[in-house]
């Protein structure tokens, strides 16, 4: 992705009205009334954007996946992620899409989301994961908040 002069990677200059204009190099001014309080400053894009992993799990040894849905959830949390489905009830509209146990998490960026897989607390549940269930998951990038 191309830099705005000025600008660090990754990362967008913006003026709103009001806000001076300018103290950001290569801002660009948007149209209408002023908020308040003024504002002007970057935007780093790789974090407005959320990122989900989706994890489509079949359990094979229901005592040990219980012991890694007890240690999941604050780690999970400890790295800026949150549940937005946990196995609930599935009806399939379409087709057969193959889905057994479905989880859905939401970090606020693929970063974010990235170091939460790689991270050194999470290791240990992987392979408590591993052990009891097969799982295939996928990190995917959403739209800006």
């Amino acid at each position: 992705m191309p830099l705005a002069e000025g600008g660090a990677e990754g990362a967008l200059p913006l003026c709103l009205p009001g806000s001076g204009g300018g103290t950001a190099p290569g801002a660009k001014r948007l149209a209408g009334p002023a908020p308040t309080p003024p504002w002007c400053g970057t935007i780093r894009l790789e974090e407005a954007m959320p990122a989900y992993l989706i994890v489509n799990i079949t359990v094979h040894d229901r005592e040990g996946f219980e012991e890694y849905r007890r240690k999941a959830p604050a780690v999970i949390a400890a790295h800026g992620g949150r549940y937005l489905v946990r196995g609930g009830a599935m009806e399939v509209m379409e087709g057969d899409p193959g889905l057994n146990r479905v989880v859905i998490l939401e970090f606020p960026s693929m970063a974010a989301a990235r170091g939460f897989c790689e991270s050194e607390d999470y290791a240990p549940l992987i392979a408590l994961r591993r052990a009891a269930s097969t799982a295939h998951i996928a990190l995917v990038e959403g739209v800006p908040a």
